[in-house]
Parts: structure tokens; C-alpha cells; sequence
């Protein structure tokens, strides 16, 4: 069994919404919420982008600077 993160972190995005707050991607925020739930880890702290295609957006470029500067952990 892994050890429980003390700062997780979690990158959503889904290319057709149009916000963060739309049905799509407060149902990938739930998801992703109950999964930590189940294994025991606190709430992570999300990040996440609607609407963008291809590339991922700059929620995801956040993301990798504050696993970089240690305010999240990260595993390989």
C-alpha cells in the first residue's frame, strides 16, 4: 500500500465545456473528489480547464509549477 499524500494534486479538463462550472467537469471534480476519498487521502487540491483543444491550458502549466516549487506532492 502506498503512502497517503499530504498535498495531492489533480489536472481536469474537458475540451467541450465551456466553464469550470459546467455539468461535465463538476462531474470529473466529483469523481476525482471521491477517489481520494476512498483511498484515504485528503481532498486535492484541483486544477482544471474547459474548452481547451489540443494542448492542455495553463491550469495544467500551474499545476507542474507547484509540484516544481513543493506545494503538492509527486510521484513518478
Amino acid at each position: 500500500m502506498s503512502s497517503v499524500p499530504a498535498r495531492p494534486a489533480a489536472y481536469i479538463r474537458v475540451e467541450d465545456a465551456t466553464t469550470t462550472d459546467d455539468l461535465d467537469m463538476i462531474m470529473q471534480r466529483d469523481l476525482v473528489t471521491a477517489v481520494a476519498h476512498d483511498l484515504g487521502w485528503p481532498v486535492p487540491t484541483l486544477y482544471a480547464d474547459a474548452g481547451q483543444v489540443g494542448q492542455p491550458g495553463s491550469r495544467y502549466a500551474a499545476l507542474v509549477e507547484a509540484i516544481a516549487a513543493g506545494r503538492h506532492d509527486a510521484r513518478g
